[in-house]
Protein backbone atom coordinates (compact mmCIF):
# COMPACT_ATOMS: atom_id res chain seq x y z
CA UNK A 1 0.00 0.00 0.00
CA UNK A 2 1.41 3.16 -0.60
CA UNK A 3 2.12 6.03 1.53
CA UNK A 4 -1.02 8.33 -0.15
CA UNK A 5 -2.99 5.26 0.67
CA UNK A 6 -2.23 5.30 4.51
CA UNK A 7 -2.25 9.01 4.61
CA UNK A 8 -5.92 8.50 3.41
CA UNK A 9 -6.89 5.58 6.21
CA UNK A 10 -5.37 7.66 9.00
CA UNK A 11 -7.58 10.76 8.20
CA UNK A 12 -10.06 8.60 7.84
CA UNK A 13 -9.65 7.12 11.38
CA UNK A 14 -9.13 10.52 12.73
CA UNK A 15 -11.99 11.73 11.35
CA UNK A 16 -14.35 9.03 12.53
CA UNK A 17 -12.75 9.37 16.51
CA UNK A 18 -13.39 13.12 15.86
CA UNK A 19 -16.86 12.14 15.18
CA UNK A 20 -17.21 9.58 17.71
CA UNK A 21 -15.81 11.20 20.36
CA UNK A 22 -18.15 14.78 19.38
CA UNK A 23 -21.27 12.53 19.61
CA UNK A 24 -19.92 11.35 22.96
CA UNK A 25 -19.27 14.35 24.36
CA UNK A 26 -22.02 16.21 23.60
CA UNK A 27 -24.55 13.07 25.07
CA UNK A 28 -22.84 13.18 28.13
CA UNK A 29 -23.58 16.78 28.16
CA UNK A 30 -27.18 16.51 27.62
CA UNK A 31 -27.53 13.69 30.03
CA UNK A 32 -25.71 16.05 32.49
CA UNK A 33 -28.17 18.95 31.85
CA UNK A 34 -31.34 16.70 32.24
CA UNK A 35 -32.19 17.17 35.89
CA UNK A 36 -35.40 16.36 38.07
CA UNK A 37 -37.75 18.98 38.80
CA UNK A 38 -39.54 19.04 42.40
CA UNK A 39 -42.04 21.83 41.62
CA UNK A 40 -43.73 20.74 38.09
CA UNK A 41 -45.79 24.26 38.05
CA UNK A 42 -44.60 25.33 34.08
CA UNK A 43 -44.53 28.81 35.42
CA UNK A 44 -41.50 28.72 36.74
CA UNK A 45 -38.91 29.12 33.80
CA UNK A 46 -35.63 31.07 34.66
CA UNK A 47 -33.52 32.18 32.20
CA UNK A 48 -31.03 29.19 33.41
CA UNK A 49 -33.80 26.82 32.05
CA UNK A 50 -33.91 28.86 29.10
CA UNK A 51 -30.43 28.46 28.28
CA UNK A 52 -30.22 24.96 28.95
CA UNK A 53 -33.15 23.98 26.88
CA UNK A 54 -30.95 25.92 24.02
CA UNK A 55 -27.88 24.22 25.31
CA UNK A 56 -29.60 20.54 24.66
CA UNK A 57 -30.79 21.84 21.11
CA UNK A 58 -27.44 22.73 20.40
CA UNK A 59 -26.15 19.77 21.64
CA UNK A 60 -28.64 17.82 20.11
CA UNK A 61 -27.47 19.37 16.54
CA UNK A 62 -23.79 18.63 17.14
CA UNK A 63 -24.52 15.49 17.35
CA UNK A 64 -26.67 15.17 14.27
CA UNK A 65 -23.79 17.00 12.63
CA UNK A 66 -21.30 14.43 13.39
CA UNK A 67 -24.09 11.62 12.63
CA UNK A 68 -24.07 13.19 9.60
CA UNK A 69 -20.20 13.35 9.17
CA UNK A 70 -20.24 10.07 9.97
CA UNK A 71 -22.48 9.10 6.70
CA UNK A 72 -20.31 11.15 4.58
CA UNK A 73 -17.30 9.27 5.85
CA UNK A 74 -19.13 5.43 5.44
CA UNK A 75 -19.14 7.17 1.03
CA UNK A 76 -16.40 8.05 0.86
CA UNK A 77 -14.56 5.12 2.50
CA UNK A 78 -16.87 3.03 0.15
CA UNK A 79 -15.56 5.23 -2.52
CA UNK A 80 -11.65 4.56 -1.60
CA UNK A 81 -12.41 1.33 -2.20
CA UNK A 82 -13.95 0.63 -4.92
CA UNK A 83 -11.33 2.91 -6.89
CA UNK A 84 -8.13 1.59 -5.61
CA UNK A 85 -9.42 -1.96 -5.24
CA UNK A 86 -7.17 -3.04 -7.83
CA UNK A 87 -7.44 -6.86 -7.50
CA UNK A 88 -11.46 -6.20 -8.17
CA UNK A 89 -11.31 -4.92 -11.18
CA UNK A 90 -8.88 -6.32 -12.81
CA UNK A 91 -10.59 -9.47 -11.63
CA UNK A 92 -13.80 -7.96 -13.13
CA UNK A 93 -12.52 -7.00 -16.45
CA UNK A 94 -10.91 -10.59 -16.68
CA UNK A 95 -14.32 -12.19 -16.29
CA UNK A 96 -15.93 -9.82 -18.69
CA UNK A 97 -13.50 -10.52 -20.92
CA UNK A 98 -13.54 -14.72 -20.44
CA UNK A 99 -17.35 -14.23 -20.73
CA UNK A 100 -17.26 -12.10 -24.40
CA UNK A 101 -14.66 -14.52 -25.47
CA UNK A 102 -17.02 -17.44 -24.75
CA UNK A 103 -20.21 -15.94 -26.50
CA UNK A 104 -17.80 -15.31 -29.91
CA UNK A 105 -16.76 -18.99 -29.59
CA UNK A 106 -19.97 -20.03 -28.96
CA UNK A 107 -21.34 -17.82 -32.40
CA UNK A 108 -18.00 -19.22 -33.99
CA UNK A 109 -18.66 -22.80 -33.79
CA UNK A 110 -22.50 -22.36 -34.48
CA UNK A 111 -21.34 -20.64 -37.78
CA UNK A 112 -18.79 -23.16 -38.38
CA UNK A 113 -21.20 -26.36 -37.52
CA UNK A 114 -24.20 -24.55 -40.19
CA UNK A 115 -21.31 -24.84 -42.67
CA UNK A 116 -20.27 -27.64 -42.42
CA UNK A 117 -23.48 -28.94 -42.84
CA UNK A 118 -24.60 -27.11 -45.48
CA UNK A 119 -21.22 -28.35 -46.97
CA UNK A 120 -22.00 -31.98 -46.19
CA UNK A 121 -25.53 -31.72 -47.15
CA UNK A 122 -24.10 -30.38 -50.43
CA UNK A 123 -21.29 -32.75 -50.68
CA UNK A 124 -23.95 -36.14 -50.04
CA UNK A 125 -26.30 -34.43 -52.81
CA UNK A 126 -23.24 -34.63 -55.37
CA UNK A 127 -22.58 -38.29 -54.07
CA UNK A 128 -25.78 -39.84 -54.50
CA UNK A 129 -26.29 -38.04 -58.18
CA UNK A 130 -23.32 -39.91 -59.01
CA UNK A 131 -23.65 -42.50 -57.77
CA UNK A 132 -27.41 -42.99 -59.50
CA UNK A 133 -25.57 -41.99 -63.13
Amino acid sequence: MTTSHEATLKTFQKWLKDDVRSILDNFLEIVKLAKVELDPNPQNVTPSRAQEHYEVIVRASNMIRAQESLIKLIHQIKQFYIINDFQLINDSIRGSNTAHQVEDIDLKLITLRNEISSELHNLEEEYYHSVNK
